[in-house]
């Protein structure tokens, strides 16, 4: 029986785990993604003043 409980234990752990672990990879890609387009907003601000 608690051989049982255990091995539920491990599998819920692991889910969790998961989860966490791709919601910080979500966010990760996010923020990397949003410096990069506000790095490419100045960019093309700086080239049109200077046209």
């Amino acid at each position: 029986m608690n051989h049982r409980q255990d091995e539920r234990l491990i599998i819920v752990e692991t889910a969790i785990y998961r989860v966490f672990v791709m919601i910080y990879r979500i966010f990760s890609d996010l923020e990397f993604s949003s410096k990069n387009l506000n790095r490419t907003t100045l960019t093309v601000r700086c080239d049109a003043r200077d046209v």
